[in-house]
């Protein structure tokens, strides 16, 4: 984890690159990890928090095929249904589709709060459509934007734009202090980031046990 953090301040713009194609490689073959059991229906794991010295546990339904690593674990949706995806899930995806990958909470702090305060030289220089608009999130050569919104319960969540090398934007989501989402999106979509991390950060919830009983609701369809 930590040379993910190292990575995330040097290699500026390809970070969402860098972090996908480390995700698929340990992913290949992969089964379910110790930490997880499952039944007819759900496979049942935990995230652990390093911060609050605990963990989150998901019931995820089983037809999402979650793929489950030791401390994070994927699934590939379809919006705006927010349903399995029925194409592909390694790259390229389909451009419906969200790649979405559930973590620990950072124990120091996410990346909205290291671009909100500015901490690896990033500096707000406007606002588009209700959007806080900052440069150098990712490093001083970083020549593209950084959207930042927050959530109702104050979270940041930071949109990659990434550029011309990717084909997907990346969205990260902090949920303080209980887990952290990342997903990517197809570029050709024209969809409001926002309307998707609230139908991202919703199905996420919905799985953890906390949510059970939305997760019973989408375990039946």
């Amino acid at each position: 984890m930590k040379l993910f953090m190292i990575k995330r301040r040097f290699l500026g713009p390809r970070l969402s690159l860098t972090f996908h194609a480390n995700v698929y490689g340990l992913l290949i073959g992969l089964s379910v990890a110790p930490f997880a059991h499952g039944s007819d229906q759900y496979i049942s794991l935990s995230i652990p928090n390093p911060s609050a010295g605990n963990a989150t546990s998901f019931k995820i339904p089983r037809q999402y095929r979650p793929e489950v690593h030791d401390d994070f674990f994927r699934i590939v949706v379809d919006y705006p249904s927010l349903n399995p995806t029925v194409g592909r899930r390694v790259p390229p995806l389909a451009e419906n589709s969200l790649d979405i990958v559930v973590k620990p909470y950072p124990r120091n702090g996410t990346l909205g709060d290291e671009v909100v305060q500015e901490v690896y030289g990033s500096r707000l220089i406007g606002w588009r459509d209700g959007y806080a608009v900052y440069r150098g999130a990712f490093g001083p050569s970083d020549p593209q934007p950084t959207l930042v919104f927050d959530d109702p319960d104050g979270n940041h969540v930071v949109v990659q734009i990434t550029g011309d090398w990717a084909v997907r934007n990346v969205l990260t989501h902090g949920i303080r202090p209980r887990y952290l989402i990342r997903f990517s999106i197809s570029k050709r979509s024209s969809v409001d980031f926002r309307d998707v991390d609230v139908g991202v950060a919703r199905l996420i919830k919905s799985m953890s046990v906390d949510g059970a009983s939305l997760t019973r609701e989408i375990g039946q369809h």
